[in-house]
């Protein structure tokens, strides 16, 4: 270890991610390039949601978990399973990517007085909803001319320099 750099306790991070063929992979592929990235740097990955053989083939590949592949209908009954998992899996961090992830779900995954809480970061497109989350990551080109509604505690990570690209896409 150069003497420099500071040496990072391994995270758990679990993804919640809404992809399927009929909801499309995009939101699904956003996390697993945040996977991949995370996985380089040795903190453990966990995914929830639906996955496909060949989409949870992606996910094996980078070292991913899938510890949920179908989820109950309902947000709350979603937001209850997901909380269940952060807690069985000691996850650090809940990263949510899909369009249907309310500040109700977001609070929802927080516990009950006096546990210990995951942080939340959701990750966004159109800036059209109220975030209640530790975190908001707008990757796209107008994201900083967004203005978005959201709890004092929330910060915001807008812009193309938050771009998520899958290992792919990197130079060597």
């Amino acid at each position: 270890m150069r003497p420099d750099t500071k040496e990072v306790d391994a995270l758990t991070v679990l993804l919640r991610a809404d992809t399927s063929a009929r909801l499309g992979l995009g939101h699904g592929m956003r996390c697993l390039a945040l996977a991949q990235a995370l996985r380089r740097r040795q903190h453990m990955v966990l995914f929830a949601g639906q996955a496909d053989a060949s989409f949870a083939s992606r996910l094996g590949k980078a070292g991913v978990r899938v510890v949920a592949d179908s989820l109950p209908n309902g947000l709350d009954a979603d937001a209850r399973l997901t909380r269940c998992l952060a807690d069985e899996f000691q996850a650090d961090w809940i990263v949510c990517d899909g369009y249907r992830f309310t500040d109700r779900f977001q609070r929802s995954l927080m516990p009950s007085r006096g546990g210990n809480r995951p942080q939340v970061l959701c990750i966004d497109d159109p800036g059209q909803i109220h975030f209640d989350s530790d975190l908001v990551l707008n990757q796209n080109r107008h994201a900083t001319d967004l203005t978005y509604s959201r709890a004092p505690r929330t910060d915001l990570l807008l812009g193309t320099e938050y771009v998520l690209l899958r290992e792919e896409f990197l130079p060597f």
